[in-house]
This record gives structure tokens, C-alpha cells and sequence, in this order.
């Protein structure tokens, strides 16, 4: 299992994304709106840069299964 922590930036916040396996479980609540559970990395860029907000991978976790 391969867990990832995102940072999006937009205009006046940071907020927070948490991806398994490289889908979307958990969403910080400002993003809530526009990413949701499920979605994929790209779907996410593909948001992020719809809306003009940077995206940045912070950490990932391998537990090697």
C-alpha cells in the first residue's frame, strides 16, 4: 500500500490531500468542492490547473506490499 500527501496552494490557503494507491481518500474541507473522493492524480492536476492552483507531492509511504 502507497499512501501520498499533497499540498495545493490557492489564493489565500494550503490545504492538504491524502492519496492511497494513487486515489484520493481524504480531502482537506476547502477542497472538498472540486476534489473528491476517488479521484485520480491526474484528475486532480487537471483541477488544480483549472483553478490556478499549484500542487506539490510532500511525502510518500511505501509499505512495500
Amino acid at each position: 500500500m502507497r499512501e501520498t500527501l499533497v499540498c495545493v496552494e490557492g489564493p489565500g490557503f494550503f490545504a492538504g490531500i491524502v492519496a492511497r494507491n494513487g486515489r484520493v481518500i481524504e480531502a482537506a474541507p476547502i477542497l472538498c468542492r472540486h476534489i473528491k473522493r476517488g479521484f485520480t492524480g491526474q484528475q486532480v492536476a487537471d483541477v488544480c490547473r483549472s483553478k490556478g492552483w499549484k500542487w506539490e507531492r510532500v511525502v510518500t509511504l511505501d509499505d512495500g506490499k
